[in-house]
């Protein structure tokens, strides 16, 4: 297998969590399933490094410091989204709120 079935349950939930996360700081009441179709471009980026990260595993989890396959592949797609969104410019909800 190309990428253990435990490690891509780990990184689904993580990316899962922050997903949630990001769905939690919205500043519109809108509905998941709408809210979801507005971030595409967003999601489908997020999805894409997770997913190239747990491909690379082997290569590059050593190199950042990680010993242990499950907490790199929760800290990769967990921190994937935020990655992403940094580089895309989307800021939080909260910053929205508070101008």
């Amino acid at each position: 297998m190309i990428i253990d079935p435990t490690t891509a349950i780990v990184g689904t939930i993580a990316f899962g969590l922050h997903v949630y996360g990001r769905y939690q700081e919205r500043t519109a009441s809108e509905l998941f399933f709408p809210w979801l179709s507005h971030q595409v471009g967003y999601l489908l980026t997020s999805i894409a490094f997770c997913g190239l990260g747990l491909l690379m595993q082997g290569e590059i989890m050593e190199p950042l410091g990680f010993t242990k396959p499950l907490t790199f592949a929760f800290v990769l797609c967990y921190g994937a989204g935020h990655l992403v969104s940094r580089v895309l410019g989307i800021t939080a909800a909260s910053k929205a709120r508070k101008a």
